[in-house]
This record gives C-alpha cells, sequence and structure tokens, in this order.
C-alpha cells in the first residue's frame, strides 16, 4: 500500500508528517561537517577509495571484516559526488530520513494515524538518531534496509521482505539477526 493512500484526505496529518521529514532531513545534516572522521569511518572511506579508483576492487589486499554493501554504496557516492568526508556521510543522512518515513509507513499501517505522526517526530527528532546519521559507519544503512524489510513483510510481501532483509546483511553482519 503507498503511503499517499495512507494519509488520504487528511491535510494536516500530510502537512505535520511532511515537515517532520524536512526538519529531520535538515537536523542530520547539520552536524555533517562538525567533526573529523573517527577511526572506522576513515578505514571504510579508505576501502571505498581503493574501490572507486580500481587500485583493488574487491579490496584482495585488506583484511575486510565488513560485507560489501555498504563500502560499494560509499564508493558510489565517491563517483558520484567525489571523494570528501561529506561525501562519505551522505549515506548515512539518505538512509537515516528515510527511516523517519519508514517508521512513519509501519506505524500507521500497524496502528494509527496520531501513532504514526508520533513515530515520525521521535525518529526526526531523536537526538541520537540525529547525531549518528552523519556518519559514514554501516548503521544507518542497516536500520533502514531493516526498516525496508518490516515493511514489506507487513504487505505481505515476503520475497522482497527476504532480499531487503539480504541486502541488511550484506551492509553489516548483524543483519542476519532479523
Amino acid at each position: 500500500m503507498r503511503l499517499d493512500r495512507l494519509w488520504a484526505e487528511d491535510r494536516p496529518a500530510k502537512f505535520i508528517l511532511g515537515s517532520l521529514l524536512v526538519l529531520g532531513a535538515m537536523a542530520r545534516l547539520v552536524p555533517i561537517a562538525t567533526n573529523r572522521f573517527h577511526q572506522d569511518e576513515a578505514l571504510y572511506s579508505t576501502w571505498a577509495l581503493y574501490i572507486v579508483t580500481g587500485r583493488d576492487m574487491l579490496l584482495n589486499g585488506f583484511p575486510v571484516d565488513k560485507p560489501p554493501l555498504f563500502l560499494y554504496t560509499l564508493a558510489l557516492f565517491f563517483r558520484l559526488f567525489g571523494p570528501s568526508e561529506v561525501t562519505a556521510r551522505l549515506p548515512g543522512v539518505l538512509a537515516s530520513t528515510a527511516s523517519v518515513a519508514l517508521v512513519t509507513y509501519l506505524a500507521r499501517r500497524l496502528y494509527d494515524r496520531p501513532t504514526a505522526l508520533a513515530a515520525a517526530a521521535l525518529m526526526a527528532l531523536s537526538p541520537f538518531n540525529i547525531l549518528f546519521a552523519p556518519t559514514a559507519l554501516t548503521d544507518p544503512l542497516l536500520v533502514a534496509l531493516v526498516l525496508g524489510a518490516l515493511c514489506l513483510a507487513v504487505e505481505g510481501r515476503w520475497t522482497g521482505a527476504g532480499v531487503v532483509v539480504g541486502l541488511a546483511a550484506a551492509t553489516k553482519q548483524q543483519g542476519l539477526l532479523f
């Protein structure tokens, strides 16, 4: 079921949801260049640079302990926008912002509009989520993919849910737990 059908004929709720999504996205973008890389961010970005430059596209020369999806996503962003700390953090910001919409969808399908709006507000304005989103770490993408799988499962689209959980596991090993 599409999100617009869930919110049909409810303009105030659409406005509140839209405002929360914009506010959530802006809150995640503000700290994107505030801090320098954490060691893991630097490591993942280095691996992505080796991929995008073609020096070691399969990372055979490194003891990589992460599944490949996040690293290749990072490499794609480097290819599209150029390598930088801000570029490395964009996938996390986008995934975290998408998570706000996915949590809203899930709450609306399982409960009601007020619950969905409360879930959207909590996710959009969560200090932990806001500060963790602008990182070049695997977790924001993992969470977005798991939420996407849950949204598909709620719709009874089991194959799609399984594929998306597989993508979550290809992002971080903990995706297997879902």
